[in-house]
């Protein structure tokens, strides 16, 4: 854009269904703010639909980056037969259309405006940006200028910490001052254990946004290192790696990082001794360089069970008349399914033609979370026969 905005929305932030791809930028609800090519290239292709990404450009330059400018609001650039091309698709097309165009029919100079934002497609007026190449979506923000200097390091929330011995912890993190977090007593743990970081960071915005980097230390060793300065398609398709998808949500804002690979621990604790006490530290930091710091103690109690490599896809409540089926292969986690019982619901709260089959059931994942449907079924009281199945539908959607 010709004006520098906030940013409102990450590279690679959570969304219930997938990741953000791109970097949003605010235009305070006002439409036909100028947009403006990054590099010289072609008009790739242009889109338009009345949800997802509304409006849409991509522009390729000569090395194949491709950006992807999306929720625009017309293609009144220095192209003026771009929208002009737009309109006419519109009325042949009910607003929906997507084309394609030959090399070299719309060149673009770097500065020169493509477009305007505005409002088109899902949400509030914004920019979406994306950068693409090589099979990768590139984050903007590890390549766009920021004139604002953010100087304000991540805030650190909570800390969750679960091992093979049984132990699990949520700890909730205190501030010591700007940056600077402690824990005061060592945890008694062994065995495997996985370590989750709830955290975001401001970048000079009202908004929560994607931390730019987080990484587990041990004697001034990495660990674990996730950074969100680029992402291959596969990577971003595996977002549950990434995230604790129970625990992460859109809305509110909650970004709980697994400071872990997928499938693996943070840290093995039959590697050392036992009684030993292990210093760790976890480090997060912003495109600017701001970090913040959590130092804390693991005290090795030994580990007596064992561990095993498959995660159960079937729990049963106590007293074996549901049953949760997560999908064999895609389930993660060593955690459980819990099966509570809610009471019965207020008079009237059913919709009508719904016909009240047992008290109310909360169910709750602790640690455990799966891709793709997952099928629940049950038996009424006094019959052992009838069972009825549900599929939880993932759909796609566009942030």
């Amino acid at each position: 854009m010709e004006i520098q905005t906030p940013v409102s929305g990450s590279f690679a932030e959570y969304r219930t269904h997938h990741l953000h791809m791109g970097a949003d930028f605010k235009t305070f609800h006002l439409n036909g703010f100028p947009a403006i090519a990054p590099f010289d290239g072609v008009v790739e292709s242009v889109s338009e639909s009345p949800t997802g990404y509304g409006l849409n450009l991509m522009l390729r330059s000569s090395s194949g980056l491709r950006a992807k400018f999306a929720h625009l609001f017309n293609l009144e650039g220095v192209k003026k037969e771009l929208e002009n091309l737009r309109q006419a698709l519109r009325l042949l097309n009910d607003g929906i259309f997507s084309v394609k165009f030959p090399n070299h029919q719309f060149s673009i100079k770097q500065g020169q405006s493509i477009a305007r934002i505005g409002e088109s497609g899902t949400g509030v007026p914004h920019l979406h940006f994306e950068l693409h190449g090589n099979g990768s979506t590139f984050n903007p923000l590890a390549y766009l200028k920021m004139n604002d200097r953010d100087r304000t390091p991540p805030e650190l929330l909570v800390l969750y910490i679960d091992s093979s011995d049984g132990q699990k912890f949520r700890i909730p993190l205190k501030k010591k001052e700007d940056g600077i977090y402690e824990l005061n007593e060592p945890l008694k743990l062994g065995g495997e254990v996985r370590i989750k970081l709830g955290a975001f960071d401001r970048m000079n915005s009202h908004n929560k946004n994607n931390l730019y980097f987080a990484k587990l230390m041990f004697d001034g060793k990495s660990l674990y290192e996730r950074k969100f300065e680029k992402m291959s398609y596969a990577e971003a398709r595996d977002h549950q790696s990434i995230y604790d998808s129970n625990r992460s949500s859109l809305n509110p804002p909650v970004y709980v990082y697994n400071l872990f690979p997928s499938l693996k621990s943070s840290i093995d604790l039959r590697e050392f001794s036992e009684n030993q006490e292990i210093p760790l530290e976890i480090i997060a930091g912003d495109k600017e360089e701001n970090l913040s710091s959590l130092k804390f103690k693991i005290f090795n109690s030994g580990f007596k069970g064992h561990t095993t490599n498959t995660t159960p896809t079937e729990y049963f409540s106590q007293d074996h008349r549901f049953l949760l089926s997560t999908p064999k292969g895609n389930t993660f986690g060593k955690g459980n399914i819990l099966f509570e019982k809610a009471g019965t619901p207020r008079e009237n709260v059913l919709p009508e033609g719904l016909v009240l089959k047992s008290e109310l059931i909360e169910i709750e994942s602790t640690g455990i979370s799966w891709t793709g449907d997952a099928k629940f079924l049950w038996k009424e009281k006094n019959s052992v026969e009838e069972k009825t199945s549900i599929y939880s539908k993932k759909e796609p959607n566009v942030g």
